[in-house]
């Protein structure tokens, strides 16, 4: 698998795929993911932390408690206040997606301190639901109710913390935070089973589901400035002072 190290390569690399995956395939375009390391596993955080329930259960109880002061509306369902935790860097069973294929190739450069290969997955989400947790060709929003299979009840006793659902799905959220719509977040949530996605993908490999593209580690500074120019980069992303502050303090540096 060679390694893109230009921007143009990038763009024409997810061309390439898009005509092998058929771009009239499916009203649910790909979504995107990008990682620092290449050898990193698509496994969520509270996943490579070990505990999961009963931490989930008390991490989502002190959220609600004390989060709606900072937020411009309250979360709506359980699945919405993952995603605003998973958002500002709290430990979910989720894993960010976006839409944006040049969002996910910055993820995969912006720490240059990293020199590893990164990678940017590609997936094709309905695909994906339809052979793994839903086994239907469709993306459903947080509200549905196959999402209760994948909630935790918080009221439960500690030691009683549960995760009814097996195997992760692809989920479309209601863009409630400005971090969330500046970044075109989607995600895809695990149930119980402690297993990257890529493992449950190997049988499905021509399937249209999951496609890795290696992004030269030497590259990183190089592309990132590219993207600068390109007009993604932090402040973009992370449209607040802090976004705007390590822009400006990374264009100077």
């Amino acid at each position: 698998m060679r390694e893109i190290a230009r921007l143009k390569d990038f763009v024409e690399n997810i061309e390439e795929l898009m005509d092998m995956w058929g771009k009239n395939t499916s009203t649910t375009y790909p979504w995107f993911r990008g990682q620092a390391d290449e050898s990193w596993k698509l496994l969520p955080r509270l996943y490579r932390e070990g505990e999961v329930a009963d931490r989930e259960r008390e991490m989502v109880r002190d959220f609600a408690l004390r989060a709606n002061a900072f937020l411009p509306t309250e979360p709506q369902s359980y699945m919405e206040r993952l995603f605003v935790m998973q958002h500002h860097g709290m430990p979910t069973r989720l894993l960010d997606w976006s839409e944006s294929y040049l969002i996910a190739l910055f993820f995969s450069v912006e720490d240059t301190r990293n020199t590893n290969n990164g990678a940017v997955w590609v997936m094709g989400p309905a695909n994906f639901n339809k052979k793994l947790g839903l086994h239907e060709h469709t993306v459903p929003m947080s509200d549905a109710s196959v999402f209760s299979e994948y909630e935790i009840d918080i009221s439960a006793r500690r030691g009683d913390s549960s995760v009814e659902a097996e195997e992760p799905i692809a989920v479309r959220p209601r863009r409630s935070t400005p971090r969330i719509v500046a970044q075109r977040g989607m995600f895809t949530i695990h149930g119980n089973q402690p297993k990257s996605l890529e493992k449950y993908c190997d049988m499905y490999k021509s399937q249209k589901i999951l496609h890795k593209i290696i992004i030269a580690g030497s590259a990183k500074e190089k592309l990132k400035r590219e993207l600068l120019l390109s007009g993604v980069s932090y402040s973009s992303l992370f449209p607040d002072l802090d976004g705007l502050a390590e822009e400006i303090s990374y264009r100077y540096s």
